[in-house]
């Protein structure tokens, strides 16, 4: 699917022993490892709860770990300033709020912050119109942030991280609120970034398709890492989620397409109340 990452190089992030507990000492993160190397795309998945958004918190430097540390090419996190880890990290939450008011082209702009004493502002007018061209939304330039459909918004937010130049991109819940193709649109710009990146993602047969690497949250723990054929098992899938996973060769046989089973009956009891 992408081009195979350079393994012999350190790994671009690594997270070791990495634990969270609330101030009720309850553990929401508990003694997580991994590693990426360059260009590899991590999905996070696992159901409400399992503590998805606490580890792209940790990931990010929103929170400060209990234990264990997030290493980005060789440097710990907390070791970062504010400006370095914009610099290195680029994220795009679930709830993005940018000023309805901002055209597009200034919001994608925003990205050249952490490099503005470093370029030129003709760098910074080419970087924009660069990313923008890249997404595919240079005709959204002079509109408003609050004009833009939902999937027109993931661009831009992508395009605003690109002129980031970060070496990790990480994405929380991008197609959510998304049509069918918007999801496939977003996705697919994500996959060919050619940067390491991380995405929760609820929707497991689309998370089979962009990862390289996928990682299974139950409980605070990780409960499979690997591909996406090593760690989408039929049985983990049901054990984790309570749903069936079927798997199916593409028409074209050039992929596998993955389909959840998911069960649903009526309840007797709630039609007969209503």
């Amino acid at each position: 699917m992408h081009p195979a990452p350079n393994t012999a190089n350190h790994p671009v992030i690594r997270v070791s022993d990495l634990s969270y507990k609330a101030s009720s000492d309850q553990l929401l993160i508990d003694a997580v490892n991994f590693e990426l190397h360059a260009g590899e795309n991590l999905v996070i998945i696992g159901p409400n709860g399992s503590g998805k958004s606490t580890l792209l918190k940790l990931l990010t430097g929103t929170l400060t770990p209990s234990q264990g540390e997030v290493v980005y090419n060789n440097t710990p996190l907390q070791r970062l300033s504010l400006k370095q880890r914009a610099a290195k990290i680029a994220v795009i939450n679930q709830h993005e709020k940018p000023d309805p008011r901002l055209l597009v082209r200034d919001y994608v702009r925003l990205g050249c912050i952490p490099h503005e004493a470093q370029i030129t502002k003709e760098e910074i007018t080419h970087r924009v119109e660069q990313a923008m061209s890249l997404l595919g939304i240079p005709h959204l330039s002079g509109k408003t942030m609050q004009q833009l459909s939902g999937g027109e918004k993931q661009k831009a937010y992508v395009a605003r991280s690109l002129c980031q130049k970060p070496d990790v991109l990480i994405l929380d819940e991008p197609t959510n609120h998304l049509d069918p193709k918007a999801k496939g649109e977003v996705l697919s710009i994500v996959a060919s970034l050619g940067i390491t990146t991380i995405t929760v993602l609820h929707e497991l047969a689309l998370a089979a398709q962009l990862c390289d690497k996928l990682l299974l949250l139950e409980s605070a723990r990780v409960r499979a890492f690997g591909t996406p054929d090593q760690a989408l098992t039929t049985e983990l899938v049901h054990q984790v989620f309570g749903v069936g996973l079927h798997r199916f060769e593409h028409p074209q046989g050039n992929r596998s397409l993955f389909c959840t089973d998911i069960p649903m009956r009526k309840n007797r009891q709630i039609m007969e109340f209503i």
